[in-house]
């Protein structure tokens, strides 16, 4: 699934995986903590500051020459952006003005409480204003590299842990080069600059979970784009920093138990997200570190079967070497496993759910559900009058849900066996019969992927065979004729029987226990839980990185801490404290790079 897709999903659901188990009672106003912000020049307040009764005529023209000052800045700045205007970037005016605009106003008020949801709107707009395709060069770099020190400031600082967040997520789409899709066609290439200050972050004890996660999300995004991009640009190829990343995700992935302060669900989403990066890398390890490990989660019943279907989608993506010796039948074995428990453990869920029903009509005496007359049918006593074929059934999402749910892990490890789905190439219309002696087009060699393309001869045959019982449930579940759940998970526990049976697969169902919803592909179901409170501990003791200041500024402020805002997905869910500009230019170096 592309970066595009999950963002959705992850900027909201990115926060509520970083809630720790402490905040789940609602702190009054005077226990929660206390935030600085970041000040905001004067001329940007009175600019919005609305005309009121009885101002005099002086006071609202006052106003207005305000706002025409500021409104004359960003279209200033605007045309920097766009490559229209005549300023040069080399002049230390320019760089005055980008920096009181966004230094001073566009990036500080995201620092204050009652904008954060301002978020998405505004980091939208920033990006969107960086794909100018006539944008200088020098612009785009000067622009890009004093938001990410700005950004790395927030989230280094004393700032509300949505603030500091969603400034580690602006990092994570900071691009060294934008995308042309229409002219040249090509991809953006991320900054490797902001790979480093990522990995940084991440590393650090003392940064907070909130930050960690939106560091994930940055990672995968780099990692899925760029094993897309021509070899000449791609950058996690080789070098110590691949190595970096591999380390630390290796790291997460094997960690099973969340540390202190943090929650189980909420360190199984980050362990997930390692695992989808390892497998977009593609990079097997020292010593296949990153195979074993992999390979090791996928075999693990205790580990929830979101993450072991992660797992084996990630051992189909590896790049294996020429002479890898890897133990192919037994592992399509392991993924044939994961895909039957996925499925039993979904059934299971279904049944418990339907015993719970029966139990609760029969305390009630058999009346639950039974639906009243409701005076407008046309059937006797008010009943409807719709056979029970054409009679929408109020269940149907039930069937639904089990579907997806099922289609999708299985998907994970159909992928990990034999690769992405192949689309059928369109029939070619017939042609005239060849010419005696004529050249006979022979078709081109299907590629193998996923840990077929690993596979001998001798074990090819039972790769395809798993393979193909996975995907005869896949068939199964989008077969949308089953009116009730139960004819449902009955074929498709006969289906995971016939798996079973013809691969010598056995999988223990006893004592199964069904994952938490929030580990579901389908984390929109659980939006609004637990996203009131990340996260719990005090503000950090590390003080806020403060900027190099070029005018005077008021000092920042301390505002009592607000309920916090949920971070918008669109995303989704994540600067100084002093001074109008961003910090020096003193970060951690970047991982080396491949050229």
């Amino acid at each position: 699934m592309s970066v595009g897709n999950k963002a959705v999903f992850w900027w909201v659901s990115a926060v509520a995986a970083a809630v720790t188990t402490g905040t789940s009672s609602l702190a009054t106003a005077q226990d929660q903590p206390q935030y600085e912000v970041l000040p905001i020049y004067q001329v940007f307040l009175d600019a919005e500051r609305p005309f009121e009764k009885g101002m005099t005529l002086e006071q609202r023209k006052a106003i207005q020459d305000v706002r025409m000052k500021v409104q004359g800045l960003q279209m200033e700045v605007d045309k920097l952006l766009r490559g229209s205007s005549e300023l040069s970037i080399d002049d230390d005016a320019t760089k005055t003005k980008i920096d009181y605009w966004y230094g001073q106003y566009y990036f500080a008020r995201l620092t204050h409480t009652e904008h954060l949801s301002e978020w998405p709107d505004k980091r939208q707009r920033f990006l969107k204003s960086l794909e100018s395709t006539n944008i200088p060069e020098s612009v785009h770099d000067y622009v890009v590299d004093f938001a990410r020190r700005m950004m790395l400031a927030i989230s280094q600082g004393n700032y509300h842990p949505v603030a500091r967040y969603n400034a580690m997520l602006l990092i994570g789409m900071l691009n060294k080069t934008e995308a042309d899709l229409i002219r040249e066609k090509r991809l953006p290439v991320p900054s490797i600059q902001c790979m480093g200050t990522m990995l940084n972050e991440f590393a650090d004890a003392k940064q907070i979970d909130a930050v960690r996660v939106a560091v994930l999300v940055g990672i995968l995004r780099h990692a899925e784009t760029d094993r897309k991009l021509p070899a000449v640009d791609r950058r996690l190829v080789g070098g110590p920093g691949p190595t970096r990343i591999v380390d630390l995700m290796v790291g997460l992935a094997n960690t099973k138990d969340a540390p202190q302060g943090r929650s189980q669900a909420g360190h199984d989403w980050m362990r997930r997200r390692a695992i989808e990066i390892l497998g977009a890398l593609g990079n097997v390890g020292e010593n296949n570190k990153v195979a074993s490990a992999l390979a090791a989660i996928v075999d693990d019943d205790q580990t929830p079967v979101s993450l072991r279907c992660s797992a084996a989608e990630a051992l189909g993506q590896l790049n294996y070497p020429g002479n890898a010796t890897v133990n192919v039948a037994d592992i399509a074995k392991k993924m044939g496993a994961v895909a039957a428990h996925a499925c039993l453990e979904e059934i299971k869920r279904v049944e418990d759910q339907q015993k719970r029903e029966q139990e609760e009509r029969d305390a009630s005496g058999g009346t639950v559900g039974v639906a009243m007359p409701s005076g407008e049918s046309t059937g006797p006593f008010g009943a409807s009058s719709l056979d029970s074929e054409n009679r929408p059934n109020p269940l149907a999402y039930r069937i639904s849900l089990t579907r997806r749910r099922i289609k999708y892990q299985t998907s994970l490890v159909k992928r990990g066996l034999v690769g992405e789905d192949k689309k059928a190439s369109p029939k070619k219309p017939p042609t005239a019969k060849a010419e005696p002696g004529a050249e006979e087009e022979i078709p081109a060699k299907e590629e193998k992927s996923g840990i077929l393309a690993l596979a001998k001869a001798e074990d090819q045959e039972y790769v395809e065979k798993v393979a193909s019982h996975v995907d005869a449930i896949m068939r199964k579940v989008d077969d949308t004729s089953f009116k009730d759940l139960t004819s449902l998970i009955t074929e498709i526990g006969t289906l995971v029987d016939e798996l079973e049976k013809k691969c010598d697969i056995v999988v223990n169902v006893d004592e199964m226990e069904i994952e938490a919803e929030g580990l579901l592909e389908d984390p929109l179901g659980n939006l609004g839980k637990g996203l009131g409170g990340i996260p719990s501990a005090e503000p950090p003791a590390k003080p806020p990185v403060a900027p190099t200041a070029k005018t005077p500024a008021a000092p920042a402020t301390k505002t009592p801490s607000k309920t916090p805002a949920v971070p918008p997905a669109k995303k989704t869910a994540p600067p100084p404290a002093k001074g109008p500009v961003a910090p020096p230019k003193k970060t951690a170096p970047a991982p080396a790079t491949q050229p």
